[in-house]
């Protein structure tokens, strides 16, 4: 029978997985914000493809090539940017399954195993919910810090809508009517970037605090923060 896996090994990923995590969440915010950005310098070759592609589908008997006439500056930023999103969100779920592993070792009652919080990101219709109660029960019940994930939550799934929104009104209404419900995504997104570094920093705080309740610093010097003591 296998002995039950100590806290303190689980803590210790997560303790060099944390720094990741809050900058994978500051560059993927980065991304958008630029994405975002920089289409407005590309407005009107965009509105053009668009409106390329508006026509074809209206005319199915049309037979025309397509022709994006975007910069090769813009091909190569928004690329680049997506590669590192890919990478951030990655690294984020690295931390999300050592810090549920360590929430796990201490006892936090869980809704979903650390496995199938990170695989749930993946599940259609239930990556709406399983990785929020995930991440959520890296910290105890009642703890203050819940709330912080929440809006996380809320404001991601406010963002993915906004995205919804102007995908939508692509095909019908100007390329600049789109870009500007996409900024009012960005800055939805920049929100949840905002509460999702404040999460991996209460999580984190919690499980080092309830590990070592009576260091001054933790195993690397870093200052110990604020978290119930353990009972």
């Amino acid at each position: 029978m296998a002995l039950p896996r100590s806290p303190f090994q689980d803590f210790e990923v997560e303790h060099r997985s944390e720094p990741w995590a809050k900058g994978a969440v500051l560059v993927y915010v980065a991304v958008i914000v630029i994405n975002g950005a920089i289409a407005w310098a590309v407005e009107g070759p965009l509105q053009s493809f668009y409106h390329q592609v508006r026509y074809q589908l209206a005319h199915p008997g049309t037979h025309t090539t397509l022709v994006a006439n975007l910069p090769v500056w813009y091909r190569a930023v928004t690329g680049f940017g997506e590669l590192l999103a890919v990478a951030g969100f990655v690294l984020f779920l690295v931390w999300q399954h050592w810090a549920a592993s360590t929430a796990a070792s201490l006892g936090y009652p869980a809704k979903r195993s650390p496995a199938l919080g990170v695989g749930g990101w993946f599940i259609p219709v239930c990556n709406l919910w399983f990785p929020y109660q995930a991440i959520r029960d890296c910290l105890p019940p009642g703890h203050p810090a819940r709330r912080l994930v929440l809006h996380m939550w809320l404001w991601l799934i406010a963002s993915l809508v906004v995205g919804l929104v102007a995908l939508g009104i692509l095909w019908s209404a100007p390329t600049w009517a789109t870009l500007a419900v996409g900024d009012v995504g960005a800055f939805a997104t920049l929100v949840t970037g905002y509460f999702a570094f404040q999460s991996v920093g209460a999580i984190y705080d919690n499980h080092r605090h309830v590990l070592y309740p009576y260091e001054p610093t933790d195993p690397v010097g870093a200052p110990a923060g604020a978290g119930p003591s353990p009972a």
